[in-house]
């Protein structure tokens, strides 16, 4: 694995090596692809990067220094996992692969110790001085080293440091906990990260409902249905009892008109035939010709309004009650303590240790 300085944009070709990277792009490295291709050739320098004393493993490449080392090693990582797999896909297989890198050589080294060691000395916890720490916590936020694998490394060299951070990432990880994982955690942690997780989700899902739900204005925090506002809030459904005036007629088969519209001439004539049909009620009845009313435009339309806004205001209702049951039956399920956060609990937590 070969890296380079963040103004280089051109590696050496080195004949099977893998090349760690922060770049994006993954090449493959056989000799005999390189010297086919002119195009790569005549992109990169013709100096071999020197190799770096403390690993040359021969079966695999980073300020300009390579790196020969294994691919599991590198795998670990999810960034340069994603490369790998990559260069796997555009490399024969018989080849090996490269990524480029422009990470300080140093804190490769000091990542690649630390590695190693953990491979090598599984029942004893080497001591590792301050900067080896802080160059392989470097590369392990710079390429996602997984959170499993960081406890790994907390637990076997002690570095208490890193715990607290690194087990409050593994508890708010969504994916669940894989065997391989328990295994590395063992049974007590393991008990206790299942239980804070699922405290987690809890939390989460009450978090979510709240805010989603909360906030309305016809619902107590506790989910309590405020059903006095339905009565307040109904009123901008009669905010205008009146209709605006309107030109409805009613006329009977004669054709007079007999409702209030019209001009000043037309109404005085309706009073004139109201005030005769009065003069001639003590006449013998005649037989009247039945009204016909012709609704105006809006009253044809009101009806249909008046019931959709009902039919609405129900639904709305109907609505509020189903969001109040479900927060609080969400409520119901919370876990922990209340208030309590990922950090709380892990802080209780006998197995925690602290840096002095």
């Amino acid at each position: 694995m070969s890296t380079r300085s963040r103004r280089s944009g051109l590696i050496s070709p080195v004949s099977g090596y893998s090349v760690l990277s922060e770049v994006s792009i993954v090449e493959s490295i056989s000799s005999r692809h390189s010297q086919r291709s002119s195009t790569t050739g005549s992109l990169v320098s013709r100096t071999p990067p020197p190799a770096h004393p403390d690993f040359t493993y021969t079966d695999a490449q980073t300020s300009e220094s390579a790196f020969f080392v294994h691919e599991f090693q590198l795998k670990k990582f999810s960034v340069l996992a994603e490369r790998i797999r990559k260069a796997r896909r555009e490399t024969p297989a018989v080849s090996r692969i490269r990524i480029r890198s422009s990470q300080n050589a140093g804190d490769v080294r000091n990542t690649l110790v630390v590695l190693y060691t953990c491979v090598a000395a599984k029942h004893r916890a080497p001591p590792f001085d301050s900067e080896t720490l802080i160059s392989t916590l470097k590369m392990a936020s710079n390429h996602h080293l997984s959170a499993i694998r960081r406890i790994e490394l907390s637990i076997s060299f002690s570095i208490p440091e890193w715990e607290l951070t690194v087990f409050a990432e593994l508890c708010r990880r969504p994916e669940p906990i894989s065997a391989e994982e328990a295994e590395i955690l063992g049974m007590r942690r393991f008990v206790d990260i299942s239980r804070i997780r699922e405290e987690e989700q809890s939390r989460r899902t009450i978090q979510l409902v709240n805010r989603e739900v909360g906030s309305h204005e016809l619902l107590g925090q506790d989910g309590t249905v405020l059903r006095e506002r339905f009565v307040d809030t109904a009123e901008y459904t009669v905010r205008y009892p009146r209709l605006p005036r309107c030109d409805c007629r009613a006329v009977r088969s004669g054709g007079v008109q007999s409702d209030g519209s019209g001009s000043e001439s037309q109404r005085q004539r309706r009073r004139q035939l109201r005030i005769e049909s009065g003069q001639q009620s003590s006449s013998p009845k005649k037989e009247t010709k039945a009204l016909s009313v012709i609704p105006c435009r809006i009253h044809e339309v009101a009806p249909r309004i008046a019931e959709e806004s009902r039919a609405l205001y129900d639904q709305r209702n109907n609505l509020v009650e189903r969001l109040g049951r479900v927060k609080q039956t969400i409520a119901t399920t919370q876990k922990g303590r209340p208030g309590a956060s990922v950090e709380n609990s892990l802080v209780g937590a006998s197995w925690i240790r602290w840096s002095a």
